[in-house]
């Protein structure tokens, strides 16, 4: 019912503006000067004010589609430089994530190795949270769902040139980047 006052409204606004020209006025002269009937002024009024109306009519649907037009204009801008900006952010994180995978690699210790432990965990802090504050919520916990993966022979098995210590946790790594490049790919970013 408010749509309908809201329309209402605005076809009042247009139909009265039109009302309120000077189209009565040159009927009033022409019928003077041609010596028209009283019924023919009458007549003639009436027709062009259902005419006013049925213009009335389209002027209040134009500006209230052209309203509509503009506010999906302005949310999709939004959408689209969001979208833009989780492209660029996710590139970061996939660039990130390929350097500590090859930290990963060319780690010769123990303690090498837990320091870039430590920055595959914050990698995988700032990614998850990345996709929840881009509103990609399903995304987020889907990528956090790597946690739970249980590593099969098959998985370890492409690691095999690496030295044992280090296969399992370069394992579940891999997973989180492939999880990370899956999410790029269906998103399109």
């Amino acid at each position: 019912m408010r749509t309908l006052g809201r329309f209402l409204e605005a076809l009042w606004k247009w139909w009265w503006a039109l009302l309120s020209s000077a189209i009565f006025t040159i009927i009033g002269l022409y019928a003077l000067i041609a010596g028209k009937s009283n019924h023919w002024i009458v007549t003639a009024s009436i027709a062009v004010g259902v005419i006013l109306f049925f213009i009335a009519s389209f002027l209040a649907w134009k500006e209230q589609y052209n309203a509509r037009i503009a506010a999906e204009y302005r949310l999709n801008g939004d959408s689209a430089k969001k979208q833009k900006e989780l492209k660029i952010r996710v590139g970061a994180a996939m660039k990130q994530g390929a350097d500590i995978y090859d930290s990963f690699i060319s780690a010769l210790n123990g303690r090498d190795f837990s320091e870039v432990d430590q920055k595959a965990d914050e990698w995988i802090k700032q990614t998850y949270k990345m996709l929840n504050e881009a509103e990609e919520p399903s995304d987020a916990e889907s990528f956090s769902q790597v946690r739970h993966i249980v590593l099969s022979r098959e998985h370890v098995a492409s690691f095999m040139h690496l030295p044992e210590w280090k296969r399992e946790r370069v394992a579940i790594f891999s997973f989180y980047r492939h999880a990370l490049n899956h999410i790029k790919e269906t998103k399109r970013l």
